[in-house]
């Protein structure tokens, strides 16, 4: 027992002994962690804290670089690596200048006339939020630069388009005001309507879209801008200056007439101005200023159209090539039609005979070209100097004593051995009061020893061979002497001519033309091209899609089709066999003089601009780059 108790105590003394020097090495060790727990360098406190101005590291207490590093408000900083930034606190994004915000409620998505105070004077803008919009997630903006108008020119062109593809490719869209001025007894709004507006407005665009960028979550990656009309250099400005926040940048119906080097390489480009619009020279200003610059010229799309002035549903396209760089796919060529080789990567507009029966083509880069007799294509030498290089030969005829007459962009040539040959001539002077300082032609046609020939503000006919010119009177309903995109002659001299704003006039002398009744339902704005068939009736084409027929020498016009999804550009008739052609490589054919129509198009998704039976079986239509198709019935 006494050696029991012995044991006992033994044992107990030895745990009491082990306790004892475990309590002492704690104490130690709680005298350490008190000492330097939490300390520079030291081990990290119970849940990872560390003094003020340090960071837990692997249970190790560093310096924190976010400590000292400032953040506005709504933000706090946190660490790229060792690297301190500010980051937007939850439910905040950050805008162009910095600052992080909550964004505007979006109980509502559609601003009109909306306030932008600048120091000069309040100006104005349209804004559209689609749907699809949460502050959650950046999103893409396009600013959309409006044409010439007078009363909310922001909301004037092409709105309905601009939402459909806001709402459908998930951008926001922009709509501001240009300055204004009184003229002629309207206010007048455009970009560069008062002296020293495209630095003004340069200033104000830049500052709304910073605006916009405080009340809605835009990514600063995605800002293009675009503008139709006096909008296109508005738009160039943004190129010149090269300290704005876009990186797309789209060109429709004009281009650049400001001075100043474009900055190369600033982002994708879009062009789309059309081949019968007044505004094509400033399109070629900005493609030699863009060459000029060394812009690159994989990063911009050119649209061909052979449109006049105006603006289409272009903004699925233009937002796609802007925002990914996605292009259309070229299509593959139908099967029933056959392309022939063409020497240049000409643009063609015009296709036609001369008097013996040789086809004549006309194109871009003031391009003549004629078939020989294998069926295979040469261009034509002219002669002279052009009163404008570069520019388009878009429409030509010949009078009976073979004298063939060629216009196209203020351009006129003349051929006096039946389109054998060709001269350059001088530009045919305006008639009235001076608008570009020549006549500005798009289309010519001749019946007999008549020519009349049709373009912007003005029209013209000659009984000489083009050696004098005086006055085609086409009054328009809202004031101008004409607006002309083409003129035809049927057969028994009556000429009907088209243009805009769904004008069609027919004359019986090629000097008087009274105005055509025009099926209300017809949906065109332009009137392209026009024929008059064998049995007298007159076909007129326009754009989306329209075709319209008179069966009363073209009084009065019934539609045949009164909408569409492209606009047709050419027509032209055999008997009872009508074609008409136009964008995306459309072709109809008609069977019963243009009363119905089937689909034959190319598969192509190319402009076409002109269409001629060669004969009673045969087709020919000719277009974008040189292209020339033809098909066998």
């Amino acid at each position: 027992m006494k050696i029991f108790i012995k044991f006992l105590l033994i044992t107990v003394l030895f745990i009491s002994g082990c306790d004892d020097s475990d309590s002492e090495n704690n104490n130690i060790n709680n005298t350490n962690n008190s000492n330097n727990g939490g300390k520079l360098h030291g081990p990290c406190l119970e849940n990872d804290i560390c003094d003020e101005g340090l960071r837990c590291v692997l249970d190790i207490c560093e310096v924190d670089p976010c400590f000292d590093f400032s953040c506005p408000e709504n933000a706090h900083c946190t660490l790229n690596g060792d690297t301190p930034q500010c980051v937007c606190d939850e439910n905040h994004f950050i805008s162009l200048d910095g600052n992080c915000n909550a964004g505007d409620s979006l109980n509502q998505r559609e601003f009109f006339q909306s306030v932008y105070p600048t120091s000069l004077e309040d100006r104005y803008y349209y804004l559209y939020i689609p749907q699809y919009y949460s502050h959650t997630e950046p999103s893409g903006l396009l600013v959309d630069l409006h044409g010439t108008a007078t009363i909310e020119p922001e909301v004037a062109y092409g709105l309905d388009y601009a939402k459909d593809a806001a709402s459908e490719l998930e951008f926001i869209l922009l709509r501001p005001r240009s300055r204004s001025s009184e003229e002629g007894g309207y206010t007048v709004y455009r970009w560069d309507q008062n002296f020293g507006d495209p630095q003004a407005n340069h200033d104000f665009i830049n500052d709304l879209t910073e605006d916009i960028s405080n009340r809605y979550n835009i990514d600063p990656e995605r800002i293009y801008i675009m503008g139709f009309s006096s909008g296109t250099n508005q738009t160039s400005i943004e190129l010149i200056e090269g300290n704005g926040y876009f990186s797309g940048f789209g060109f429709i119906g004009g281009g650049v007439w400001s001075t100043g080097t474009l900055n190369p390489d600033m982002g994708r480009i879009y062009l789309n101005t059309g081949f019968r619009d007044y505004m094509r020279p400033y399109h070629y200003e900005l493609e030699e200023r863009l060459e000029d610059a060394n812009y690159p010229s994989e990063v911009i799309f050119s649209r061909e159209t052979d449109a006049g002035h105006e603006l289409y549903d272009i903004y699925y396209e233009l937002f796609q090539f802007l925002d990914e760089g996605t292009k259309p796919d070229e299509g593959t060529l139908d099967q029933n039609w056959t392309q022939t080789a063409f020497p240049e990567n000409t643009s063609l507009l015009s296709v036609g005979s001369t008097p013996d029966g040789t086809l004549i083509a006309t194109g871009s880069d003031n391009s003549l070209f004629m078939q020989l007799t294998d069926s295979s294509w040469q261009e034509i030498s002219i002669s002279g100097t052009p009163a404008f290089h570069g520019r388009a030969v878009t429409s030509f005829c010949f009078t009976t004593d073979g004298t063939g007459l060629a216009i196209g962009e203020g351009q006129f040539l003349r051929s006096f051995d039946s389109g054998t040959t060709w001269q350059h001539e001088d530009y045919i002077d305006e008639i009235g009061s001076p608008v570009f300082g020549y006549q500005y032609l798009n289309s010519i046609a001749c019946h007999e020893n008549r020519a009349v020939a049709v373009g912007f503000w003005s029209a013209s006919t000659s009984i000489d061979g083009g050696n004098t010119w005086t006055t085609a009177s086409i009054p328009t309903s809202y004031g101008y002497a004409a607006q002309g995109a083409f003129v035809s002659s049927g057969n028994d001299g009556t000429f009907l001519a088209g243009g805009y704003y769904a004008y069609l006039g027919v004359s019986s002398d090629g000097i008087n033309f009274s105005g055509s009744e025009i099926d209300s339902y017809s949906t065109a704005s332009w009137f392209y091209d026009g024929v008059k068939t064998d049995s007298g009736r007159w076909i007129a084409v326009g754009d989306h899609g329209t075709i319209i027929i008179s069966d009363d020498d073209g009084n009065n016009f019934s539609c045949s089709q009164c909408s569409g999804d492209l606009a047709i550009y050419a027509v032209d008739s055999w008997g009872s066999k009508v074609i008409a052609a136009g964008d995306g490589g459309k072709v109809l054919l008609s069977e019963d003089d243009g009363s119905t129509w089937a689909d034959i198009s190319t598969g192509l998704d190319i402009m076409i601009g002109a269409v001629y039976w060669i004969n009673e079986t045969t087709v020919i239509v000719a277009g974008q780059n040189g292209t020339i198709l033809t098909r066998t019935f």
